[in-house]
């Protein structure tokens, strides 16, 4: 079926080929993306705008824990009261650490990605807040060791290869190099964080910084990975309506090979190697159930290694890379990343380095 019959809120083609654009280069200039894309640089400016006004779509980034040598995220499987399910879930999606909250069916009531700020918090936050929770039954915690695959590489598979390759010398780099941040540094990354596209101009202007210095920062963020800037948006949205959530209990010897092949599927959002009670956490968005069972019964019975699956399918995302959602609408009142208060620029701002 044609992708334009399974969208609603009035998502067309040209809609469709811009995320897809913004996904391959979230700091496209509104010029090259109209270039690439053959139409009008008005129309992609008015299409960009209207997305972002209707809270279907921002440009937001991640800071990479790796490059850091920060805490890594804790994958979290809550079961509940029967009753209470929804009012815990809606509860643990208030909390500032945790950055994607869903309510599932399967071995588990609500999964819940939660993003530590430091390994005090960590303890405190799992020991003390959560289950302090009413509602809650009991809990699993799963620690990530490695991310394979994030869900900033995600993407809409409707560009040709020359578009990309046009696109190519807006994108910014995906390789992550460890660092250590000043704290003017840190005050550009989280500005950044909220808003993908922003400029140096702008930049300054929001952290009272010469343009030199927000130039020389931003650039140096982005060229070392540690912000990696990403589109959000719901993918009900946009024609995948079913996310999968996959535990997989895998040989070790073959674990790395089996999540770089996962981590290349189209299916993939997140693949990473976590210690718990399973070895690899797969999440995946897809158009059906039936899209599901082939990647069970045809790609993953195919591998060798894999020793037991678990799976989860999720019913409602309540939060999604700590943005609240409600069903494919972005919330603006949930816009607030942990510890940051600094001023937002506009989200509609062209984004180049420059």
């Amino acid at each position: 079926m044609p992708d334009h019959e399974r969208l609603d809120e009035g998502i067309n083609e040209t809609d469709l080929d811009l995320i897809a654009a913004l996904q391959w280069s979230p700091r496209a200039g509104v010029r090259d993306l109209a270039e690439v894309l053959g139409v009008s640089a008005a129309t992609v400016s008015r299409r960009l705008n209207r997305l972002i006004d209707n809270g279907h779509l921002r440009v937001v980034a991640q800071i990479n824990w790796s490059a850091l040598d920060e805490v890594p995220p804790r994958y979290v499987w809550m079961s509940a009261e029967p009753k209470l399910v929804a009012s815990l879930a809606a509860e643990v999606s208030q909390l500032e650490q945790t950055q994607y909250v869903a309510i599932t069916t399967g071995p588990s009531d609500i999964f819940a990605i939660v993003q530590p700020r430091n390994r005090a918090d960590g303890a405190d936050l799992l020991i003390d807040t959560l289950s302090g929770l009413d509602g809650l039954v009991s809990s699993r915690t799963d620690t990530v060791l490695k991310s394979h695959r994030t869900a900033a590489e995600w993407r809409l598979n409707r560009l040709s290869r020359e578009q990309c390759d046009r696109l190519q010398g807006t994108r910014v780099s995906e390789t992550v190099q460890s660092a250590t941040l000043t704290e003017e540094a840190w005050r550009v990354a989280r500005l950044v964080r909220r808003n993908g596209r922003i400029g140096a101009t702008e930049v300054a202007r929001a952290l009272d910084l010469p343009q030199s210095t927000a130039y020389r920062v931003l650039l140096g963020l982005l060229d070392r990975g540690i912000v990696t800037p990403r589109v959000e948006i719901e993918p009900g949205l946009i024609g995948f309506p079913i996310d999968a959530l996959i535990n997989l209990t895998v040989q070790l010897g073959e674990l790395t090979t089996i999540a770089g092949i996962l981590s290349k599927h189209p299916s993939a959002r997140s693949v990473a190697t976590v210690a718990g009670t399973a070895s690899l956490t797969y999440i995946g968005s897809f158009r059906s159930e039936q899209d599901v069972e082939r990647l069970i019964t045809d790609d993953l019975a195919s591998l060798s290694g894999i020793n037991h699956i678990e799976v989860s399918m999720v019913q409602r995302v309540l939060k999604r890379y700590w943005i609240r959602r409600d069903g494919v609408r972005l919330l603006d009142d949930a816009l607030n990343f942990p510890s940051v208060n600094d001023a937002i620029a506009d989200p509609r701002s062209v984004g180049n380095l420059d």
